[in-house]
């Protein structure tokens, strides 16, 4: 009773982030002058555009470095800041200035308690635009936002005590289970790959990502992560010998040495470590050379959700994965939407250039299949293919399709497709069973199955990376 009651208290003000984005946008009605409003929440050393109206609105979730800028000094004296033109103060740091071409500008730290968490600012294309009437009135705003978010934040203090006792008790009992769901590759149906997905059985029922999610809140998320990801590794042995294990891991959990010593014990180079959103790394530069090291014993790395945001771009960037997963939203459509075929197609070139594999995830459809086969999209997975099963229904064969015009039984069925190589990426042609045996490749064509005996790659095909 008390948990619902918890669970009760922080809903009770609605979405908090809502909320603050009403009001963010509501600043623009009450000064007219202003042409834009933007919360920036300090992270370290930089800001993060958390929630912004007007000319701000295309640069949420930008980071920039707080030094040098007239919103990172409002922070550090824990004051109101005007400016009323931007070319003649040089508290105005010039790359914030070029995003809104702001003129005036006028900051008001944000407080949670005694601490200054970031800074509500408003601005106009015009110098000299705002009165002290209007100053009062985003000094009124932010205060506003602040106690927002120290209701939230004494709120959530309160409900993680409680939130942490189930999490102890998932620990404590090990009540969850590893499924595991089939990537196969598109040419011959085979298993290439399993992605470990944990089921929990203790009260009160909730999704994984929200047990992983309360966990990280309670400081037991490396604990959680850890547990789960040993007992996916226990079902290493009972794959497919070729078949590779792909675990989640958080960003955040890839640099402790935990994770390292846990992959010493088998065989890295049948190890992808999915990289989630659901923590990010404090420094990302720390993660990749984290990742570094993993890879030079042949782990190898998959980046989730490709497809769903600006964040997830950067990510790859950052860290150059092996393997490429289309988020399923991108997937959910991609039939009837040419628009996101636009997108999984610069997607597929990208990680071409990258030189990692493209898997299609969340594939429901043989109209979805389809599409993502026409693509170039060698791999997929999905409840098309198969739902997560125990892993010794892993290998049961891919249900048979009837219809010879059926998109996935071409698809699935093995040495059964007579197709002219497409020209992004460029594959072999498989030929017919009654035909004479494969001729090699063609000089310049990338063969993602070299000859019908050998299994379809999953990830880079030399398996290690420098």
């Amino acid at each position: 009773m008390v948990g619902i009651e918890m669970e009760a208290a922080l809903r009770a003000l609605g979405d908090p982030h809502a909320l603050i984005d009403r009001v963010v946008g509501e600043a623009l009605t009450l000064i007219p002058s202003a042409q834009g409003s933007v919360v920036e929440f300090a992270e370290g050393e930089l800001l993060r555009y958390e929630c912004a109206a007007g000319t701000f609105a295309p640069h949420v979730g930008l980071r920039r470095q707080a030094s040098g800028s007239l919103s990172g000094l409002s922070i550090r004296l824990g004051s109101t800041l005007r400016c009323d033109d931007s070319e003649m103060d040089p508290r105005v740091d010039r790359d914030g200035r070029g995003l809104t071409a702001a003129r005036s500008v006028v900051c008001v730290p944000l407080k949670c308690g005694h601490s200054c968490i970031g800074v509500l600012t408003v601005s106009s294309s015009r110098p000299f635009a705002f009165s002290d009437r209007d100053v009062a009135t985003v000094a009124g705003l932010a205060s506003f936002i602040g106690a927002v978010v120290t209701a939230v934040t004494q709120l959530d203090e309160v409900a993680g005590e409680w939130h942490s006792l189930p999490v102890e008790g998932v620990l404590r009992d090990q009540s969850f289970h590893i499924v595991h769901q089939a990537i196969v590759g598109l040419r011959t149906g085979e298993v290439v790959a399993s992605e470990a997905l944990s089921r929990f059985t203790s009260s009160p029922s909730r999704t994984p990502e929200n047990w992983f999610r309360d966990a990280w809140r309670v400081g037991l998320g490396p604990d959680l992560e850890l547990a789960t990801a040993a007992a996916a590794l226990q079902d290493l042995d009972r794959l497919p010998g070729h078949c590779r294990l792909a675990i989640n891991v958080s960003a955040a959990l890839i640099e402790r040495p935990e994770l390292a010593s846990m992959l010493e014990t088998v065989d890295p180079a049948r190890i992808v470590l999915e990289v989630t959103e659901l923590v990010e790394a404090e420094d990302i530069g720390r993660t990749r050379r984290a990742l570094e090291g993993l890879r030079r014993h042949g782990v190898q790395v998959a980046m989730d959700d490709a497809g769903s945001g600006f964040s997830g771009l950067s990510r790859m960037t950052e860290l150059s994965p092996d393997i490429i997963k289309l988020d399923r939203t991108l997937i959910d459509g991609i039939d009837v939407d040419p628009v996101r075929r636009s997108l999984a197609t610069a997607l597929v070139a990208f990680a071409t250039d990258l030189g990692a594999t493209v898997v299609a995830e969340g594939v429901e459809s043989e109209n979805q299949l389809e599409v993502v086969y026409g693509l170039g999209i060698e791999l997929a997975q999905g409840y098309l293919i198969g739902r997560p099963v125990p892993v010794d229904q892993l290998d049961r064969p891919v249900r048979p399709v009837t219809g010879t015009g059926s998109a996935r039984a071409a698809a699935l069925r093995p040495r059964q497709i007579n197709r002219a190589p497409r020209p992004h990426p460029p594959v072999v042609e498989l030929p017919d069973p009654s035909s004479t045996p494969t001729a090699p490749a063609r000089s310049g064509s990338r063969a993602l199955v070299p000859a019908a005996a050998h299994p379809v790659v999953f990830g880079r095909q030399d398996g290690i990376r420098q």
